[in-house]
Protein backbone atom coordinates (compact mmCIF):
# COMPACT_ATOMS: atom_id res chain seq x y z
CA UNK A 1 0.00 0.00 0.00
CA UNK A 2 2.80 2.42 0.86
CA UNK A 3 4.57 1.42 -2.37
CA UNK A 4 1.48 2.40 -4.34
CA UNK A 5 1.56 5.85 -2.74
CA UNK A 6 5.19 6.31 -3.76
CA UNK A 7 4.39 5.16 -7.30
CA UNK A 8 1.51 7.62 -7.46
CA UNK A 9 3.75 10.43 -6.20
CA UNK A 10 6.39 9.52 -8.81
CA UNK A 11 3.70 9.57 -11.48
CA UNK A 12 2.52 13.02 -10.41
CA UNK A 13 6.07 14.36 -10.16
CA UNK A 14 6.96 12.99 -13.59
CA UNK A 15 3.85 14.53 -15.11
CA UNK A 16 4.57 17.91 -13.56
CA UNK A 17 8.20 17.76 -14.71
CA UNK A 18 7.12 16.86 -18.22
CA UNK A 19 4.58 19.70 -18.30
CA UNK A 20 7.10 22.28 -17.08
CA UNK A 21 9.76 21.12 -19.50
CA UNK A 22 7.43 21.25 -22.49
CA UNK A 23 6.09 24.64 -21.44
CA UNK A 24 9.64 25.99 -21.20
CA UNK A 25 10.52 24.58 -24.61
CA UNK A 26 7.48 26.27 -26.18
CA UNK A 27 8.38 29.58 -24.54
CA UNK A 28 11.98 29.35 -25.73
CA UNK A 29 10.79 28.50 -29.24
CA UNK A 30 8.60 31.61 -29.32
CA UNK A 31 11.51 33.76 -28.20
CA UNK A 32 13.71 32.29 -30.93
CA UNK A 33 11.12 33.06 -33.58
CA UNK A 34 10.57 36.63 -32.36
CA UNK A 35 14.27 37.36 -32.24
CA UNK A 36 15.70 38.76 -35.47
CA UNK A 37 19.26 37.64 -34.78
CA UNK A 38 20.40 34.17 -33.74
CA UNK A 39 21.25 33.73 -30.08
CA UNK A 40 24.09 31.47 -29.09
CA UNK A 41 23.45 28.79 -26.50
CA UNK A 42 19.68 28.64 -26.98
CA UNK A 43 19.86 25.50 -29.11
CA UNK A 44 21.82 23.64 -26.45
CA UNK A 45 19.28 24.60 -23.81
CA UNK A 46 16.50 23.29 -26.03
CA UNK A 47 18.28 19.98 -26.40
CA UNK A 48 18.69 19.64 -22.65
CA UNK A 49 15.04 20.53 -22.05
CA UNK A 50 13.96 18.01 -24.67
CA UNK A 51 16.13 15.32 -23.11
CA UNK A 52 14.68 16.06 -19.68
CA UNK A 53 11.18 15.86 -21.15
CA UNK A 54 11.94 12.44 -22.64
CA UNK A 55 13.36 11.19 -19.32
CA UNK A 56 10.36 12.55 -17.40
CA UNK A 57 7.99 10.91 -19.88
CA UNK A 58 9.79 7.59 -19.52
CA UNK A 59 9.54 7.81 -15.73
CA UNK A 60 5.82 8.52 -16.01
CA UNK A 61 5.34 5.47 -18.22
CA UNK A 62 7.35 3.25 -15.86
CA UNK A 63 5.38 4.48 -12.85
CA UNK A 64 2.09 3.99 -14.69
CA UNK A 65 3.06 0.47 -15.71
CA UNK A 66 4.08 -0.37 -12.14
CA UNK A 67 0.82 1.05 -10.84
CA UNK A 68 -1.34 -0.90 -13.30
CA UNK A 69 0.64 -4.16 -13.12
CA UNK A 70 -1.73 -5.82 -10.60
CA UNK A 71 -4.68 -5.09 -12.91
CA UNK A 72 -3.13 -7.23 -15.66
CA UNK A 73 -2.78 -10.15 -13.24
CA UNK A 74 -6.51 -9.99 -12.49
CA UNK A 75 -7.48 -10.33 -16.15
Amino acid sequence: MIGDIFILLALIAGGVGLYLSVRREIRDDRRRRESARPQHGVEGGGCVAGLLAVIAGALVLIALAALLWPVFWLV
